[in-house]
């Protein structure tokens, strides 16, 4: 039998497979590109037959910061989504109310330990519920929510001040699946230096992949499945050419029905 350690290990294994199969699936799909599967694994992801080539694709996902715990902006929003998850579930150790809870990010530092925070905000979202709760702001158009009994604005409390800059709640009806959670994940522009210095590092390996094939090809999964790792190629990132080993360098967006190739010339 497999420890809880080994199953969960294979679980996120599977789970990383799965999403370079789906990048795989959205770069032939919206590219025409004609080719046959021949294998997958590891260093490169997949082999490929494109017209009687045997050619490598190594899928990848750009993380902000390239840093082992992702840039500033996302070890934010991590702190922030720990405090509303742990608030959600004080929350329901007193109430079986589903609630649509949503919040702003923002860039402060919060002096208190997050199960602190946790329950200040779980205790301000049942006082705003009580009828203690502010007007509505302006949305981004301008307009603000219309009249309803089950939106709330909340005054957000002072302790949460620094990391939260606007706290609304929607009751959903019964049996609904609650959530928690960040409203705007930040700016997702992605620039040159940032896809140049991830492309570098795959290109030390590219004598790797050539013991599989005979080239390989660079994918950049632009999404990840998770919003926090989302990224949008600036117009510098899709106009720049990039010095790389790899002769083919694609972003695949699989939140949208695109796939960019990035201008390429050999490393010398």
């Amino acid at each position: 039998m497999l420890s809880p350690y080994s199953a969960r290990g294979l679980a996120a294994r599977a789970g990383k497979k799965a999403g370079e199969r789906a990048v795989l699936d959205h770069l032939l799909r919206f590219t025409g590109m004609a080719a046959t599967v021949l294998g997958e694994g590891e260093a490169p992801d997949f082999i490929l037959d494109v017209e009687g080539r045997r050619v490598g694709l190594e899928v990848t996902e750009y993380v902000r910061g390239r840093s082992p715990t992702g840039s500033a902006l996302r070890q934010q929003h991590r702190f922030i989504q720990m405090v509303l998850t742990k608030a959600k579930l004080a929350f329901e150790a007193h109430s079986d109310l589903p609630l649509w809870v949503t919040v702003d990010a923002e860039p402060g530092l919060a002096a208190a330990s997050p199960d602190s925070l946790a329950n200040v905000l779980a205790e301000r979202v049942a006082d705003c519920l009580a009828g203690n709760e502010i007007p509505p702001r302006l949305g981004p158009f301008g307009m603000t929510m219309p009249a309803s009994p089950l939106f709330h604005e909340c005054e957000v409390p002072s302790d949460l001040e620094p990391i939260i800059g606007r706290l609304t709640v929607v009751e959903l009806p019964n049996r609904s699946v609650a959530r928690w959670k960040i409203r705007q994940s930040g700016d997702t522009s992605v620039y040159v230096d940032g896809i140049a210095t991830l492309i570098a590092s795959k290109d030390e390996r590219y004598p790797t992949y050539l013991l599989r094939c005979s080239e390989a090809w660079l994918a950049i999964d632009a999404f990840g499945g998770d919003i926090l790792q989302a990224i949008t190629p600036s117009v510098e990132v899709v106009q720049h050419r990039y010095r790389t080993a790899f002769p083919r360098v694609y972003v695949v967006d699989r939140a949208e029905p695109r796939v960019l190739r990035l201008d390429t010339e050999p490393l010398r």
